[in-house]
């Protein structure tokens, strides 16, 4: 003890930077409290969520006893902008990799939806709940009822030639009616699928930006419930966890026609999502037994295992598509090497084959419902690397991707399409190099069609 002590003595103090200061922000968001960092309140996210790309969430402010008579508003229950954008990003984060809330940055707090002016008694039911839900209030009834009612009145069809038989019943009278019996994560992505669908029919910024909220809450609350399940996968469930699984692909789908394009985002959500969903659906289809109502949708045609046979059939019809553009003197085109490498040229190729299939089986004139399911199958069987290539922008990623989603144009009378695939081009175009845009431009004609289409016959 008598040599160590004299040793600690010469050991010189650890200098530490200096500390930074900051005025504490009264009502700053859930997640910078967590953090303990300063928060600008920056609407609808701050500068700190923003920064990390997560959601942002703002607790509801309730009046005290010592404050003045003025009363204040609740703050929404997420941040997301109008367009989508924000939901995107913040659902993203959360669910690609299923994980759980402090792994992926997001809060656990929900503050209540507010239909009207809050209440005494809404304030105080408006602690979030454990698993990270909604708490339950005379608010959030409403919502539901609301949400349940446009389900039922405008969603019961949502394709103008419906699957048939077997399929019909399963989405319209047996899968709502699970969702409301169990309410876990089926019914949360039904509340998600409605709010969404209002938010897109609205042309009323305030009601738009509202839905819009609602949608990425309820999705949000459906993923944890939907991941919850997937780690007790058995028998019991099996059922349950493959119909929540496939209106998590329907519902993310339909995102995509909210994606920015000025300046141009891929449908990074819509493409990781799938393909993380789908293998989930794998896992829970070995477990169904012959009884299980899933089994109306395995069994019937088109099998989105197809998509195995589909991935290496003949693109030769798309195949100029890879080639680089041929302009002089352009030195980064010379020094084109991309397609050297055995993983890009597959999943160039990968994309290329699947997008001819669904022409073929478009010309064939095969059930609208089906061309559907197959367009949506994309995100399931994409490979890897070309979600990647697009992320990174790459520009013969990009021309794939334009002639893929050329393929939505003729259903944008379906809500889970709408103007996605216009939009898509438009903005993939706009963001490609110019020597690129000649492989997108013969896709500019169909666009100018469906303009004049619309002016001439009210068409969506």
């Amino acid at each position: 003890m008598e040599d160590t002590q004299p040793q600690q003595e010469q050991q010189p103090p650890q200098r530490r930077g200096p500390r930074l200061y900051h005025k504490k922000s009264r009502f700053g968001c859930e997640r910078c409290k967590q953090r303990r960092v300063k928060c600008d309140e920056a609407k609808p996210k701050c500068t700190q969520c923003a920064k990390h790309m997560v959601s942002c969430v703002y607790p509801a402010v309730s009046t005290t006893s010592g404050a003045a008579s003025t009363k204040s508003e609740p703050s929404p229950p997420s941040a997301v902008s109008g367009s989508g954008k924000l939901a995107h990003i913040a659902n993203w984060h959360s669910v690609v990799t299923l994980s759980p809330p402090e792994e992926s940055g997001m809060s656990k707090s929900y503050p209540s939806p507010s239909l009207s002016q809050p209440t005494p008694d809404s304030h105080a039911a408006s602690e979030p709940e454990a698993d990270g839900d909604m708490p339950e209030t005379r608010e959030r009834r409403l919502l539901e009822l609301a949400l349940l009612l446009n389900q039922q009145q405008r969603m019961k069809e949502p394709i103008p030639t419906p699957e048939v038989g077997a399929l019909q019943k399963l989405w319209q009278e047996q899968v709502p009616s699970m969702a409301i019996a169990e309410d876990g994560a089926l019914h949360r992505i039904y509340m998600a699928h409605s709010a969404l669908d209002i938010a897109l029919r609205s042309d009323d910024p305030k009601e738009r930006e509202k839905y819009f909220q609602y949608q990425s809450q309820y999705l949000d609350a459906g993923l944890r419930l939907f991941k919850r399940d997937f780690e007790s996968l058995g028998p019991g469930n099996a059922d349950r966890v493959c119909l929540t699984g496939l209106k998590i692909l329907a519902h993310v789908m339909a995102q995509v026609q909210t994606v920015p394009v000025d300046p141009w985002e891929p449908p990074l959500v819509w493409m990781g999502l799938g393909k993380r969903t789908y293998g989930a659906l794998r896992a829970a289809r070995d477990l169904l037994d012959e009884n299980s109502r899933m089994r109306a949708f395995v069994d019937s045609p088109p099998s989105v295992r197809d998509g195995a046979q589909m991935i290496q059939a003949d693109y030769s019809a798309l195949a100029w598509l890879l080639e680089p553009p041929s302009v002089s003197g352009h030195a980064e085109l010379a020094n084109d090497h991309e397609l050297e490498d055995p993983e890009v040229f597959a999943a160039y190729t990968q994309a290329l084959s699947y997008t001819c299939c669904i022409q073929l089986a478009i010309n064939r004139r095969d059930p609208e419902y089906g061309i559907i399911r197959l367009l949506g199958a994309f995100s399931c069987w994409c490979h890897h690397r070309f979600i990647a290539l697009l992320s990174e922008r790459k520009p013969r990623a990009m021309v794939v991707m334009a002639h893929f989603m050329a393929l939505w144009l003729d259903y944008e009378s379906v809500w889970l399409i709408g103007k996605a695939g216009e939009r898509q081009i438009n903005g993939i175009y706009a963001a490609l190099p110019p020597e690129w845009r000649p492989k997108v431009e013969v896709l500019l004609p169909r666009l100018n069609q469906m303009r004049v289409r619309r002016e001439v016959w009210g068409v969506i």
